[in-house]
């Protein structure tokens, strides 16, 4: 993979490749559930219908967020690369992404025509994502230095969705007997939750991006000021 090839021709080679895999997740997703497609709101698809919309709301800004993050740092697998080693496992930490999303998109399902089943297994998918994304965020660094990787924003919101896969796993130990109505409120409180906190986690790195966190940015400030001064001077 070093005959010559830039890292960035190399990596957007690679990029096509994850594209396509969140492409086959995002249709597998309308193609298995046809019949909550058609009838979202009623009484029991409900709770699956806004487990669907966070996920693939999850999905997209990931989708989003991971194309402008390969933009600016794309992967250097190339053999006479110092970090092609790190670099490789960041790439399959990345592919480890659409892997969790598969596991979401399956364990989500869990739910349709069954609102107050338990979701257990679907919240753990969310946690282990947080931690996929600080993995990717520390080998990210390991290249391109301390602002090519959010690690505190990636952990205060990780240990949102670990604080709620808790208090859901604590709920079911103290309510084995509760009705499925019940299960079914706590369930749509649950996916709440996961938006409103995926929601807030992207905004808040959009926010980071356009004052300064990001390397680019900086470097544009940087340059401004620069000039500025040359032409005070």
């Amino acid at each position: 993979m070093g005959t010559g090839k830039s890292a960035k021709e190399l990596s957007d080679l690679i990029v096509r490749l994850v594209q396509v895999l969140f492409g086959v997740i995002l249709a597998q997703g309308i193609l298995r559930n046809s019949e909550l497609i058609v009838s979202p709101f009623s009484s029991q698809n409900i709770v699956a219908a806004l487990g669907f919309g966070s996920l693939y709301f999850t999905t997209v800004r990931s989708w989003i967020d991971w194309h402008i993050t390969m933009s600016k740092y794309p992967y250097d697998i190339r053999t006479d690369s110092p970090h092609s080693t790190t670099e490789m496992l960041r790439l399959w930490t990345d592919i480890g992404f659409v892997v969790t999303y598969a596991y979401l998109l399956f364990t989500v399902e869990n739910v349709i025509g069954k609102p107050g089943a338990n979701l257990l297994p679907h919240l753990q998918g969310y946690a282990a994502l947080f931690a996929l994304y600080w993995v990717s965020g520390a080998l990210r660094r390991r290249n391109y230095g301390i602002s090519a990787g959010q690690l505190r924003a990636i952990g205060t919101f990780g240990s949102l969705y670990g604080i709620l896969l808790f208090t859901y796993w604590q709920i079911l130990e103290q309510s084995s007997v509760a009705s499925e109505p019940v299960m079914a409120w706590i369930n749509s409180g649950a996916l709440a939750v996961i938006f409103l906190v995926t929601a807030a986690y992207r905004s808040h790195r959009q926010k980071l991006r356009k004052t300064g966190a990001d390397p680019d940015t900086v470097s544009m400030i940087d340059n401004s000021v620069a000039e500025s001064v040359s032409s005070n001077t």
